[in-house]
């Protein structure tokens, strides 16, 4: 009896020892100690409160703990990825975020829109399910702030790692069926690589993305901020500013009734140093002064608006749309050129005439790739107050992308949108057109850490 007592008395005595130096290998006796006489001295009305403050400034930052996906419609009625994000805080699991990748910015051709969304919402499902499992248990125990490590986690996942195999970019010929001739197929050599996508390829974009915002959320930061320190950008938080909201007030092109295809939106640019509120007050009356005027000419067609709300009237010529807009932004109050100004979004590619190797500016009327050139130099001097166009040839045309741009860029941005599908390979191909900027999507494959690095690069 005595023998086990002093086996036991042993046992507790070592379990102190194993107390003590645990506590004192993470510094408790000592924190106590100080919490408890700056606390006398304060004396706060919620003493726990107080503690939990305290001892908040020693937990360790969360660390990722489990991702849970599921399909939801975004704005436009297409299905995507919703994210859930769940860390563990204070050895608890927390839920912390959620995340949408909208799929309005994939871009569809017309022609096999119907056949691309069963594909698209197949691969969301995809997607869906490799977020609820490799991906989730890939970025278990990983700390939410290392986005590059975390980015690159996502493609070591076997599924898409196999893909990826398979996703070597190279020079392909496109063949597309002549609709006057069923039986004929035309070969038009492409200039640039194009790249497929592998089924659940949106988990990339949805994981990435949850990711930056989660971390963000878990510093108590905007998500802005969260990216600047991505980027490893120095300014202060003054240097940075809300982006110019680019609006797109009419759309014309092959999806309208009109005989303007050359041009599918034009879009209304604040001027830089104006308020973001004071942007949207007057954008919002420029809108409604159109609108009135669309249903005064056309009855309620001109109220027919397409997916994302800009307005689709018939117009008959390039000069209709672009008049309606100033004489809206004189009525309003503003000077265009001034307070506000034009941009226009041309989908080079989609009213190009494969057939005839010509490009469609108004129904039934073609004009060359050097027609064009000159087609768009005249419409921008004409109306100085356009500042941006967009894509106004086919990014295979680079003699003549480079021609308009020697003629307009110096008042004029030349913007490019259609030039790769993801900003990750851009720093793995030769850039084909110079252009004073690109568009660069979030969506599928694309991840934060590889749109960072593109605009590092292009800036």
């Amino acid at each position: 009896m005595k023998r086990r007592n002093n086996l036991n008395q042993k046992k507790y005595y070592a379990l102190k020892e194993q107390a003590m130096n645990y506590y004192q290998e993470n510094k408790v006796p000592e924190k106590m100690e100080l919490v408890l006489n700056k606390m006398f001295h304060d004396k706060p009305s919620d003493v726990h409160g107080y503690l939990v403050n305290y001892f908040g400034q020693f937990c360790k930052p969360a660390t990722l703990n489990q991702l849970t996906a599921k399909p939801v419609l975004d704005s436009c009625g297409f299905w995507t990825i919703q994210t859930d994000v769940y860390c563990t805080v204070n050895n608890l699991k927390k839920y912390i975020s959620s995340t949408t990748v909208s799929r309005a910015n994939i871009k569809i051709n017309s022609e096999d829109q119907e056949q691309t969304e069963k594909l698209i919402t197949k691969s969301v499902k995809a997607g869906i399910i490799l977020i609820n499992s490799e991906l989730s248990n890939k970025v278990d125990g990983l700390d939410p702030s290392a986005q590059e490590k975390i980015d690159t986690e996502i493609f070591v996942v076997k599924i898409l790692l196999e893909e990826a195999k398979r996703r070597e970019m190279r020079l392909v010929t496109r063949t597309r069926r002549s609709t006057k001739a069923p039986n004929v197929v035309l070969a038009l050599m492409v200039d640039r690589p194009l790249e497929t996508f592998p089924e659940g390829c949106e988990a990339a974009a949805a994981v990435s993305q949850a990711v930056c915002v989660c971390a963000a959320t878990s510093k108590g930061i905007p998500v802005y901020q969260h990216i600047a320190h991505l980027a490893q950008q120095n300014e202060s938080e003054n240097d940075l500013r809300m982006p110019i909201p680019m609006v797109t007030i009419l759309e014309s092109g092959k999806s309208t009734s009109g005989k303007v295809i050359c041009i599918k939106e034009f879009l209304l640019v604040p001027e830089i140093n104006m308020p973001t509120d004071k942007s949207v007050e007057h954008i919002q009356h420029i809108f409604h002064y159109v609108s009135k005027q669309l249903v005064t000419k056309y009855g309620v067609l001109g109220r027919l608006v397409n997916e994302t709300g800009a307005l689709c009237p018939p117009l008959e010529n390039v000069n209709q749309g672009l008049d309606l807009l100033l004489e809206a932004v004189k009525a309003v109050g503003l000077t265009i050129g001034e307070d506000m100004y034009l941009a226009i979004n041309c989908a080079g590619s989609e009213f190009y005439d494969y057939e005839k190797g010509k490009y469609e500016t108004l129904t039934g009327q073609f004009k060359s790739p050097d027609d064009m050139v000159d087609f768009w130099a005249d419409i921008l001097q004409k109306y100085p107050c356009i500042v941006g166009v967009i894509d106004p040839f086919r990014v295979e045309d680079i003699e003549q992308w480079m021609c308009l741009c020697e003629k307009v860029s110096s008042q004029v941005l030349v913007i490019g949108d259609t030039f790769f599908q993801r900003p990750g390979i851009i720093n793995h191909l030769e850039f084909p057109v110079q252009t004073s900027g690109i568009v660069i999507r979030f969506e599928r494959m694309n991840t934060v850490s590889d749109i960072i690095s593109c605009a590092n690069k292009y800036k």
